[in-house]
């Protein structure tokens, strides 16, 4: 059996902590990953349950283990040239909030996908905004209004009523 380059480092890193994983199943392996990330590095040494209510409780532990990765969300500019319309954008962000991520993380997300002038509009909000303040904000600015010149070319072509 061939190891990829990444197998390899990772088992090498393991010999150089001279740290052997408990790697039985997936779930063991979840378990002393879990332990040795809260351990800073040092594995604790658990005594065996001696009762049954130990043994029950035990069995059902449940185990979900997260690994970081950081929450993109499409850039938004504000600008007519933007990489993501508004719309696109601020349906991602509705998205996203509904699902399962942490608050702050999507805060974060969200706060990052900003650049130009949608970043200065938000900036002025403070760093305390939630999501929903910087949404209804956005929400005001990015309204679909017609362009300036329609505007104008409809005001010039109103007539004024005889009455």
């Amino acid at each position: 059996m061939e190891f990829t380059d990444e197998v390899q480092n990772i088992l090498g890193a393991f010999e150089a902590m001279n740290v052997k994983p408990k790697a039985v199943s997936l779930e063991d392996f979840a378990m002393w990953m879990t332990e040795f990330t809260a351990s800073n590095g040092t594995i604790p040494v658990k005594e065996e349950p001696t009762s049954s209510h130990e043994m029950a409780s035990i069995a059902s532990v449940h185990i979900h283990v997260t690994l970081p990765h950081e929450l993109r969300i499409s850039v938004f500019s504000g600008d007519s040239n933007s990489e993501a319309s508004y719309e696109l954008w601020r349906y991602e962000v509705t998205c996203v909030q509904q699902g399962s991520c942490p608050h702050d993380q999507v805060s974060r997300a969200v706060r990052n996908s900003l650049r130009g002038k949608a970043g200065r509009i938000t900036m002025r909000l403070g760093p305390t905004a939630s999501i929903n303040e910087i949404l209804s904000k956005l929400d005001r600015v990015n309204s679909n209004v017609d362009l300036k010149e329609t505007l104008l070319a409809d005001f010039y072509s109103v007539r004024q009523k005889d009455n």
